[in-house]
Order: structure tokens, then sequence, then C-alpha cells
């Protein structure tokens, strides 16, 4: 199971963006995703992942004007200049993914009324992954509000990764915006 939790206390460093979370498999630390909110005017700067040693970027490009809810756009996870991975943005609470980890288009969707995520099969309803958001807690021990993802096919850590990318970026937009 792939966790993620906001990294408090840390000062920023340089070259990380405003907001950190630490990723962790199966209770050890194995990398990190900055962010930056995509939806304020002037912020171009890319989100940072770190895992291990390898660094990626993940860039939002807009496709088009704004809709009632959402703006059309590709979201993409980039090593230096290549793309590995990219994402349309479909609606408010849909994306569809395209990765050559995966050989088929999968759905990533946020369910209705609760800001958990769910993957798909874009063509049918075969699960891949289920992300549920554990709220903070104050008792016993002080634990933030952070994400747990269940993946129910072996991928590769950095498609794990991207998908934790994608569910934070919206999350921290749609409070942001």
């Amino acid at each position: 199971m792939l966790t993620v939790e906001p990294v408090v206390g840390e000062k920023n460093q340089p070259g990380w963006p405003w907001q950190h979370h630490a990723l962790f498999l199966d209770g050890a630390v194995i990398g990190r995703i900055g962010l930056y909110p995509s939806n304020r005017a002037g912020v171009t700067e890319p989100s940072v992942l770190q895992i291990d040693a390898c660094r990626y970027h993940g860039r939002i490009v807009d496709r088009g004007r704004a809709r009632w809810t959402y703006v059309p756009a590709r979201w993409v996870l980039c090593r230096e200049e290549t793309e590995l991975y990219s994402a349309d943005r479909r609606s408010a609470r849909e994306f569809r993914i395209e990765a050559p980890a995966t050989a088929q288009p999968l759905r990533l969707y946020r369910e209705r009324w609760s800001a958990n995520f769910t993957l798909l099969a874009a063509d049918g309803d075969e699960l891949w992954c289920s992300a549920t958001i554990v709220r903070r807690r104050l008792l016993p021990k002080l634990r933030m509000q952070h994400y747990q993802l269940a993946f129910e096919k072996d991928l590769p850590i950095t498609f794990q990764a991207f998908i934790a990318w994608i569910i934070l970026q919206d999350a921290i937009d749609e409070s942001d915006g």
C-alpha cells in the first residue's frame, strides 16, 4: 500500500515547491512530492516528484477555456524531456490516463460525496486502485490527513507516484480555488 503524507515542520529547500508530501511504501519512505497550486495566476513551475535518486517533473498544460467546474488540461509526468505518463482531464471528477505500463487506457475518478478516488480500466469495471483519504486525528497520537492508495495490480512505483500526484494536485487546486 502506498501512503502519501504531508511533511510537517520542514523549511522549503531551494528547488522544492511550497507544499511537500512524503511517499511511503509498506512503511518505508521511498520518495517525496512537491506541489505548486496550478490554478494561481503566474504560477508556471512544475510539481516535483523524487523517487530514490531520480527526479521527475509534473506539468499541467491547459487545453481550452474554463468550463463550469474545470479547465480541460493534459497532466504529464516527465523525466528530463521524456514524457512517461499522461492524463487528460475529462470532467471535474474524471481523468483518462495513458501509460505504457498499463497497455490500456485507465479512468481515474473522484467519488461524488467524498475525496476518495478509484482507478478503473477505461472500457470496463476492472478495479486497478482505490485511494482513500484518512482524516486528521488528534488522539492517541497526532496524525495529519493523508491518502492511502491500494493498487490491485503490480505497477511501477513511478506510475503509482503519478496517480498520487494527480490526486494531491487535484485536492490542492480544489481547496485553493
